[in-house]
C-alpha cells in the first residue's frame, strides 16, 4: 500500500511539473524544441515555486479526506504547498548553480518540462513517504482495546 501511494505521488508530481513546465516552454518557444531562446528566464523562479506549491497541495493526504478535524486537512495541504514553494525554488537555485552541463544548447534547468517534472517527483515522493509513516499503522482494521473489569472490594470487608 505504501509503495502504491509513493508511485501515485510520483505520477502526480510528474504531471504537475511537466504540465506547468510544458506550458511555459510552449509560451516561450512556440513549441520549437530546437529553439535556444531563453528570454523568459526570469519566469523560472515562479514556475518552479508554483510546481512545488501545487505538488504539495495535491500530494499526500488530500484536503477532502474524511479524517478532517476542523479543517486540519486543508491547513496541512496549504502548509505543504507553501513549504513546497520554498523547497522547489531552493532546489532550482542549487541545480542552476551547480549543474553547468549543456544539453542541446540549454542547461537542465532551462528544459522547463523536464526539470519541472523532476522537481515535482522529488517533492511529491518526499510528501508521500512522510504521510505514509503514520498511515501504515492506521490503514488496518481497528482492534477494540481490551477492557478490564474494575477491581472489586471483598464482600465482607469492614
Amino acid at each position: 500500500m505504501v509503495l502504491l501511494r509513493i508511485l501515485l505521488g510520483m505520477i502526480k508530481g510528474a504531471l504537475v511539473g511537466g504540465l506547468l513546465g510544458g506550458a511555459l516552454w510552449f509560451l516561450e518557444t512556440g513549441g520549437d524544441l530546437q529553439s535556444t531562446e531563453t528570454s523568459w528566464a526570469w519566469l523560472r523562479w515562479p514556475l518552479y515555486g508554483v510546481v512545488g506549491l501545487l505538488t504539495g497541495f495535491v500530494s499526500g493526504r488530500p484536503p477532502w479526506a474524511g479524517d478532517n478535524v476542523r479543517g486540519a486537512a486543508w491547513v496541512s495541504s496549504v502548509f505543504k504547498g507553501i513549504v513546497g514553494f520554498g523547497v522547489c525554488v531552493g532546489l532550482y537555485f542549487l541545480a542552476d548553480w551547480l549543474v553547468r552541463l549543456e544539453l542541446w544548447g540549454r542547461t537542465p534547468t532551462e528544459w522547463y518540462f523536464g526539470f519541472g517534472a523532476v522537481l515535482g517527483v522529488v517533492y511529491a515522493t518526499f510528501i508521500e513517504i512522510d504521510d505514509s509513516i503514520g498511515a501504515a499503522k492506521d490503514d488496518g482494521p481497528k482492534a477494540k482495546p481490551k477492557t478490564e473489569a474494575p477491581p472489586t472490594a471483598p464482600k465482607n470487608a469492614k
